[in-house]
């Protein structure tokens, strides 16, 4: 290999390993949510697999920091991480909490919020650019920052909170939320109708036009 190859190939070794960080959990995060359950409740959200289901023992808690949560409900989610040990959650409290958002300055109030777990994306991003395009787009503009989650002090790593989708709508007066399943399936639907309101027929129909 001449000289001239061999610079322009350690040039560009440099420039693909600096393309890589490994990406590390900040000292000391602003935000750390803790769920606190039996050892056995532990080993059974950690061996679980393809089954969402709501925790529910005697003195669980729930925190944020060392403050705890008046918790109403936590259940698993999702459907890939249902496969894995770092399982997603379903948050729903008793009382609204204050969360403060990404640039320090927003602060959301929220009462149902999802715990999306981030360790099946590797570069932690994919989430994050999917919500913000629609945030730019003013198609889902929901609240949504990074946060630790721990179960009895155990770290679980970087999640995405995320405002609760069906929280936002009903807020917003939304008629019709339907959540669409595996196969273009109706998953989850929700009707109020308005008067004068659009035929919950008709919210389907276009649903299936688009799919």
């Amino acid at each position: 290999m001449s000289y001239l190859k061999f610079i322009i190939l350690s040039l560009l070794l440099v420039g693909i390993s600096s393309c890589y960080k490994e990406v590390e959990l900040p000292t000391n995060p602003d935000v750390v949510f803790e769920l606190r359950v039996t050892p056995e409740m532990q080993e059974f959200i950690y061996n679980s697999r393809d089954t969402s289901y709501t925790i529910d023992e005697a003195g669980m808690e729930f925190l944020l920091g060392t403050e705890p949560l008046k918790l109403k409900e936590i259940k698993t989610r999702g459907k890939s991480a249902l496969r894995y040990q770092r399982k997603s959650f379903a948050v729903v409290l008793e009382e609204a909490l204050d969360i403060s958002g990404r640039n320090g300055f927003d602060i959301a109030n929220l009462r149902r919020f999802k715990l999306i777990s981030m360790a099946m994306d590797y570069t932690y991003i994919e989430n994050r650019i999917g919500l913000g395009i629609l945030e730019t787009q003013g198609i889902m503009p929901l609240f949504y920052r990074f946060v630790e989650l721990k179960i009895n002090g155990e770290t679980q790593g970087i999640y995405l909170l995320v405002e609760d989708p069906e929280q936002y709508y009903l807020e917003h007066s939304s008629e019709f939320i339907l959540r669409r399943g595996y196969y273009n399936s109706f998953a989850d639907v929700e009707y109020s109708p308005s008067y004068p309101g659009i035929p919950r027929e008709s919210y389907e129909l276009r649903f299936k036009e688009i799919y």
